[in-house]
């Protein structure tokens, strides 16, 4: 063979392997960002991709299915090591000026592979530039809930409305500043207050159980005089009721005997005592008392009481 065929096989066969790089794969749960010039062009999905090849383009492949977890208030070297967080990495100041000790953990998902790449200055930090600045993020969102909130709701177990909070704070300073992440949860680890006050928190935490319960018994206390205080105005109610039908119908029977008086139909001794009971009715409303009638049914005498 001679030497210019050799060299033309050489050029060849190095062209093929030049081409060869302009085919790429890409696994599952990734998607690959294709760089132009080091700017990115496209995005990729899993399997096999064409692009220019090197050095016009490249591919650089981020896992978009993994759960990643960004820890706040403390380092994760650092609990692996056993290493206590400093003050103010875990201490955080309530809405009610109290200090209290939170950790958390963002968990978040890439959602924009080429945002996540290119759009956070890359600054260097313990976990990377992307997840640096979604810690400050966190942090911030954290410090402003945290600072609104009463120290008692801080403490509750779970603290599921600051996760919550949280959450949706995170989200939108992500997306404001661009990252490209879709943050999942916010884990509230644990809260409590610093050791040097933990005895002064746990007082406070009694007294506050003593009012809860307190305040739990006034209510029942209240609730059933109330319900005494309506049973017995029911009743007051009833009994005024069943003498005001007693008091129609002695008055009807009156006006009947007026009625009978007026038509003339009553002999004298009738009518005398007819007036006599009505007098006597008059007179006792009046506080008068009114001793015992004569046979004849005449009074005998009355006399004021005192």
């Amino acid at each position: 063979m001679s030497a210019r065929r050799i060299r033309l096989a050489l050029v060849a066969l190095a062209l093929l392997a030049w081409l060869s790089t302009g085919v790429t794969t890409v696994a599952a749960g990734e998607s690959g960002v294709v760089l132009r010039y080091g700017r990115a062009a496209r995005v990729v999905a899993p399997g096999v991709a064409l692009k220019l090849p090197w050095p016009l383009e490249r591919v650089e492949r981020v896992d978009v299915g993994l759960m990643r977890r960004m820890p706040i208030g403390y380092r994760l070297k650092d609990a692996e090591r056993g290493i206590d967080p400093l003050p103010n990495e875990v201490q955080w100041l309530t809405g009610d000026t109290n200090i209290v000790e939170l950790r958390a953990n963002v968990l978040y998902r890439v959602e924009d592979p080429a945002a996540w790449l290119f759009h956070v200055a890359d600054n260097e930090g313990e976990f990377g530039h992307r997840s640096f600045a979604l810690r400050r993020i966190g942090e911030k969102v954290l410090s402003e809930l945290v600072a609104r909130t009463p120290v008692r709701d801080v403490l509750a177990p779970g603290a599921a409305g600051l996760q919550v909070r949280a959450r949706d704070g995170i989200q939108a300073a992500a997306d404001a500043l661009g990252i490209g992440v879709r943050v999942t949860s916010v884990e509230v680890l644990n809260t409590a207050p610093p050791l040097m006050v933990i005895h002064s928190f746990n007082s406070v935490t009694d007294a506050r159980a003593e009012a809860d319960r307190l305040l739990v018994e006034a209510r029942g206390v209240r609730l059933r005089e109330l319900q005494n205080a309506e049973a017995l105005a029911n009743q007051i109610l009833s009994e005024a009721r069943s003498y005001a039908v007693a008091q129609e119908g002695r008055a009807q029977g009156l006006v009947k005997q007026l009625e009978a008086i007026e038509a003339g139909g009553l002999s004298p001794a009738k009518l005398r005592g007819i007036w006599f009971d009505i007098a006597r009715r008059i007179l006792a409303r009046a506080r008068i008392l009114q001793l015992p009638a004569n046979p004849d049914g005449s009074p005998v005498r009355y006399h004021r009481v005192r």
